[in-house]
C-alpha cells in the first residue's frame, strides 16, 4: 500500500504542515490549498490567481523568484510517495 505525504512551509509563518494522504489525487489537492494560502498571502488583492493542480508548482516558484530577497526562508510545498510497511 502506498501514502504521498504533503509538506509545506510558509515563508513566514513558523512550522511545517504536514498531511498523510492515501492517493495522489487527494495530495494533489492537498498542495493546492497549501500553495493557494502562500500565494494569498503574497500577491496583490488586485492580481488574480488562477491556480490549478497543473501549475501549482510553477506558480510556486514565480513566487519564490518574485519575494526571494524579502524573505529568510522560501515557501515549500512537495509531495513524496511512500510505501506503507505492515507486519
Amino acid at each position: 500500500m502506498k501514502v504521498w505525504i504533503v509538506e509545506g512551509e510558509h515563508h513566514y509563518v513558523p512550522g511545517i504542515v504536514v498531511k498523510v494522504c492515501a492517493s495522489k489525487t487527494l495530495a494533489d489537492l492537498e498542495a493546492l490549498d497549501l500553495v493557494k494560502i502562500i500565494l494569498n498571502d503574497i500577491v496583490d488583492d488586485e492580481e488574480e490567481i488562477n491556480l490549478t493542480v497543473d501549475n501549482r508548482e510553477a506558480e510556486l516558484e514565480r513566487v519564490k523568484v518574485a519575494y526571494a530577497d524579502h524573505f529568510n526562508s522560501m515557501p515549500r510545498v512537495e509531495i513524496s510517495e511512500h510505501e506503507v510497511v505492515g507486519s
